[in-house]
């Protein structure tokens, strides 16, 4: 029991600490016993520190000269633990702390700016897209567009998928207004804009009908559209974290949609990203209930379920009795100067522009990739792999991608999405195995 003349001495630590780790923790301890009366935690406002509040009971008779004693004994023994986990998380092969993952994708961009920065892809890639029909989601800007500007310029018949229609409509124009420029605008194949939120099942499931109703068929399917930076939220659908929901459900949705409006010997390209060596994925927990939110390790977490979904989809397509010869396969485009960073906030925002640019590679560079995986004759029968520096194959470890993870992930995702029972008899053969 508390005595009634009982105060209360609040003490606050505030320790520099990385966003992904940001925590309030209030708790309520007896001097004399050291007790801990009450404990809460909740994710901080601002996620720059870490706040770690002790909300201490001080009896009136006792000292207060023996506050620093009591500090050091109960503080400073909480800020070592920070610190610990710290260090933990810093020696750590995955997550937005952990130099290996910093390591690896800073090496990464060291060589893709210098040694393939200029590169370009064969002839029979351009020979292998004429006359194709090609959906690019996201299309209306940074690798998206450059995919469109290139395939359309080897002509292609590319369709531009985005989430503004009007936007698309000017990307489009300004393809056609370059390729003119270029002298390449009497071969280049046609271009056309159609409507897709990949945040909205039922823009998904709309264009998806729209397409199959025009008997559209599919040569390729690049699933390029993604998100970065946005803040913890709910997408229309109720899906709990608007990375996951964009950047792997909408994608998952629509590429199961389409499946049946695609060419027996047609593509699927996953464009992912080495980012997801960020990641800290919990598929029980992906809306960040019981852990500290940082939007760049969720973006990370988002890049792991691309990966596992190519793989899964790549295997239970080969081992399909479905008749259809369809290759997936994914692509890290490197780290490239897009509109990707709009989301960071004003500051980070002004960083990027200013600083990181200089560092990144184009938006053309970023696109070979794309539009290797989805013409190249050498990758007509390989499926499931994941390139970097454009014909590079990359092996995830087992720690990142297992048997076990890719069947939770990929029936968690046709969960999620609603599954008819129309569409379950469509394509139930890729869900049971």
């Amino acid at each position: 029991m508390l005595r009634a003349d009982s105060v209360f001495l609040i003490v606050c630590v505030h320790v520099g600490s990385f966003p992904s780790q940001h925590m309030e923790v209030t708790c309520c301890m007896h001097l004399e016993t050291g007790k801990h009366l009450t404990s809460r935690k909740r994710r901080a406002s601002w996620s720059g520190v870490v706040n770690c509040h002790k909300t201490l009971v001080w009896p009136q008779n006792e000292t207060w000269q023996q506050w620093p004693a009591f500090i050091s004994q109960r503080l400073v023994g909480r800020v070592a633990t920070i610190m610990g986990a710290q260090l933990s998380a810093l020696l750590s092969p995955r997550g937005s702390w952990s130099l290996n993952a910093w390591l690896t994708v800073a090496l990464d961009q060291l060589v893709q700016s210098y040694f393939i920065r200029e590169r370009v892809i064969g002839a029979d890639c351009a020979t292998n897209a004429r006359g194709k029909r090609v959906l690019v989601t996201g299309a209306n800007t940074g690798i998206g567009k450059e995919t469109a500007r290139m395939l359309a310029g080897m002509g292609a018949h590319v369709i531009i998928a985005c989430r503004s229609k009007s936007k698309g409509e000017l990307a489009a124009a300004e393809i056609r207004t370059s390729l003119q420029r270029k002298g390449t605008h009497t071969t280049a194949g046609l271009l056309d804009v159609v409507e897709l939120d990949l945040g909205s099942l039922e823009s998904v499931r709309k264009l998806a009908a729209t397409l199959k109703a025009e008997n559209t068929l599919l040569d390729a399917l690049i699933l390029n559209a993604g998100i970065l930076g946005v803040p913890l939220e709910t997408s229309k659908d109720g899906v709990p974290e608007m990375h996951f929901a964009v950047n792997h459900l909408g994608h998952f949705l629509l590429t199961l949609l389409l499946l049946d409006a695609m060419n027996p010997q047609g593509r699927i390209v996953v464009v992912a990203s080495l980012a997801y060596v960020f990641h800290a994925l919990d598929l029980d927990d992906i809306g960040y209930q019981r852990r500290p939110y940082w939007s760049f390790e969720a973006y990370g977490s988002s890049k792991l379920c691309n990966l596992i979904f190519n793989r899964t989809l790549a295997r239970k397509l080969s081992g399909s009795s479905c008749g259809r010869d369809l290759t997936v396969n994914a692509v890290h485009p490197g780290m490239v100067h897009t509109e990707v960073s709009r989301n960071l906030g004003t500051v980070i925002s002004w960083l990027y522009d200013a600083m990181i640019s200089h560092i990144l590679i184009s938006p053309r560079c970023g696109a070979l990739g794309s539009v290797y995986c989805a013409t190249s004759p050498q990758l007509s029968t390989h499926s499931g792999g994941f390139y970097y520096h454009i014909t590079k194959e990359h092996q995830l470890s087992s720690s990142d991608c297992n048997p076990s993870t890719e069947e939770k992930l990929w029936s968690m995702s046709a969960q999620l999405v609603g599954l008819t029972s129309a569409e379950l008899g469509r394509f139930g053969f890729l869900l049971k195995e």
